[in-house]
């Protein structure tokens, strides 16, 4: 099979699976904020930002090395997955000992002061779960695994909303009885994920120090990168947790989710776009096609972001509850900011595919110092108004550095980057019949 046929099955999957997340996402969403209410939705948010989001920021790397290493087959996953184990469970002590001192001394901020023994113990054991997952993960999809990835997604967005709800039903304390049902789906698809992977590889019981050397080394480059495009996405909440009540993080968390909602489609062709970018030679042809994608997505997310502007006030307080009315107003201020933050989404894959890895770095890390700057100066005056209006400017900010050295780097029109033509449409029609041909013979 060709690269160009490969890439195009891959994104036909990958947009199906997403696409099936999405109602499931939503209703299972909907299911926890209102058996927990506000506040608990706040505590639960919290505990799971706590317990993944240092993962990439204190991993040095090593995810995006391991995805490379295997990926340009010199390694494989036989040989490699006892070292990628060892190393994550290291990691994860790393990272436990820092959100344990940080607990145990009173930093984590107001919503931190409703985080008793028990729970911390919860996000300990998650950080540890979560760091196998994930780079276990990052293996799989490294050697185009992409039928269990896409089976681990799904199972995730219902077998872990199922334990909630349940362990919440019959718990005296709801918030405690999410978090163990939390704990519970997790270690069920870690499970899930070993047992399928060990079956098909029969990995070898040896630690492969050359494997973790090269890559640390190869991921430490684009380390910094990574750890910009963490904070800029989600260290607003960790801060917001902090200064704010949880009552306020409950909001937000939920004017965050149904605001990013917009990024299923360009999240699901960024990797299309990279496959072809890095495969061809030509580079004429490569920008024709990351143009007329940027081009209609652009087009039809700006469509749907005024929809969801005119709808969203009503819906929220319909589906969630009157009691998540405070997430209206930082939903609205979201929205510019995630649909703009779409260009910057496929402009990276463009940049980091034809080799410019380097300004794809400096964009986010320019983006991200804005962002942290405006929240700490914003979230203590503003609360979760400051914080949504800090993102968006940080969004921004990211997304006309990007257009700045697209020009500078492909000296193209910024114009061909916008406007829609005729024969964009044609296109965008053939390819939604093609996928749709797909899930009707499947």
């Amino acid at each position: 099979m060709s690269r160009k046929n490969s890439s195009t099955k891959f994104a036909a999957q990958n947009l199906i699976t997403k696409f099936a997340l999405f109602p499931l996402g939503i209703i299972s969403s909907v299911l926890i904020a209102r058996m927990l209410g506000v506040e608990g939705k706040g505590v639960y948010s919290y505990v799971t930002l706590l317990s993944s989001l240092f993962i990439p920021i204190l991993s040095f790397g090593y995810g995006a090395g391991v995805i490379y290493q295997i990926g340009t087959k010199a390694f494989d996953i036989k040989g490699t997955t006892l070292t990628n184990i060892i190393v994550s469970v290291l990691q994860a002590a790393f990272i436990a000992a820092c959100v344990a001192c940080a607990w145990y001394f009173g930093y984590l901020g107001k919503t931190g002061e409703q985080i008793g023994r028990i729970e911390i113990g919860i996000i300990i054991a998650l950080i540890f779960l979560n760091t196998v997952f994930q780079f276990t993960s990052k293996s799989i999809l490294a050697d185009s695994w992409f039928k269990l990835d896409n089976l681990l997604q799904i199972l995730r967005k219902i077998i872990i909303p199922t334990c909630v709800v349940l362990l919440i039903l019959f718990s005296q304390n709801n918030v405690r009885g999410g978090l163990i049902g939390l704990l519970g789906g997790v270690t069920f698809l870690l499970l899930l994920q070993q047992y399928n992977l060990w079956k098909k590889y029969r990995p070898t019981f040896a630690f492969n120090k050359d494997f973790a050397k090269k890559s640390y080394a190869y991921g430490f480059k684009g380390w910094i990168g990574n750890i910009a495009i963490t904070a800029n996405t989600r260290i607003d909440q960790l801060i917001l947790g902090g200064v704010a009540s949880a009552e306020v993080l409950g909001s937000y968390s939920i004017a965050v989710l149904l605001s990013e909602l917009i990024w299923i489609l360009p999240a699901a062709l960024g990797q299309v776009i990279y496959n072809r970018v890095a495969g061809d030679n030509n580079q004429t042809t490569s920008l024709k096609l990351v143009k007329k994608i940027h081009r209609i997505l652009l087009s039809f997310l700006l469509l749907c972001t005024f929809a969801a502007a005119i709808v969203g006030p009503y819906i929220i307080p319909f589906v969630y509850g009157s009691e998540y009315s405070g997430a209206i107003l930082p939903f609205l201020v979201l929205l510019p900011g995630t649909l703009i933050m779409v260009s910057t989404k496929l402009l990276a894959k463009l940049f980091t595919a034809s080799g410019h890895i380097a300004v794809t770095n400096k964009v986010q890390i320019i983006s991200s110092i804005v962002s942290i700057v405006l929240y700490i100066i914003l979230i203590p005056q503003m609360g979760i108004l400051g914080a949504a209006i800090a993102a968006t400017i940080g969004y921004t900010i990211g997304a006309v550095a990007f257009w700045y050295y697209y020009k500078k780097t492909y000296s193209e029109r910024l114009f061909d980057l916008f406007k829609v033509k005729r024969s964009d449409i044609k296109w965008a029609y053939e390819r939604c019949l093609f996928l749709w041909n797909r899930i009707k013979r499947k």
